[in-house]
């Protein structure tokens, strides 16, 4: 006995057959050592750049805790992010060996490369300000780049005495 029933038809657009799929080009071949090391530096200053907002959330958070000795989530964030920062750029780079999409977007990135350490750097040194005059609100200590104000002052007296010793010695090379 064959079955006499019948398929009714689709209602909507006929599907469109998708055609087996191209065969894969080689991949491409990673960058030689010096554009790796290029596109790793650029990949490190957008995770430096990326800590910024994460400092300004944390100083704010810890001003507002009436516990001094809280550490504000985001300071966490930074140190976590932080202590990661070369794995996770070296496993950025790897990636993009294979996708050259990614690895052309880093090879921008990275000509641009100086902005995200100019605004890291700058924020960095606005922050120590802040901090050797006492307004940061929060731990210095949890900020990559940014010394406790006692430590800073220690620095300036062992500075100025090693000048102090170089001057009366005649020595002017410091």
């Amino acid at each position: 006995m064959t079955d006499t029933t019948q398929t009714p038809p689709r209602r909507g657009p006929a599907r469109t057959q998708i055609p087996p799929s191209a065969p894969r080009k080689p991949s491409p071949l990673p960058p030689n050592p010096e554009e790796a090391s290029t596109r790793k530096k650029g990949v490190l200053e957008l995770i430096g750049a990326a800590c910024i907002p994460l400092a300004g959330m944390a100083a704010v958070q810890q001003s507002r805790n009436e516990d001094d000795s809280a550490i504000s989530p985001f300071a966490m964030d930074i140190y976590t992010i932080q202590a990661n920062a070369e794995p996770i750029a070296d496993a950025v780079v790897a990636f993009a060996d294979n996708y050259p999409v990614l690895g052309a977007i880093l090879d921008k990135v990275s000509k641009a490369s100086g902005l995200g350490g100019l605004v890291a750097t700058v924020m960095t040194v606005g922050l120590q300000i802040a901090e050797n005059h006492g307004k940061l609100a929060l731990d210095a200590r949890l900020v990559p780049g940014v010394m406790p104000r006692e430590d800073v002052a220690r620095a300036v007296r062992m500075d100025a005495e090693a000048r102090m010793k170089a001057a009366t010695n005649g020595d002017t090379a410091t």
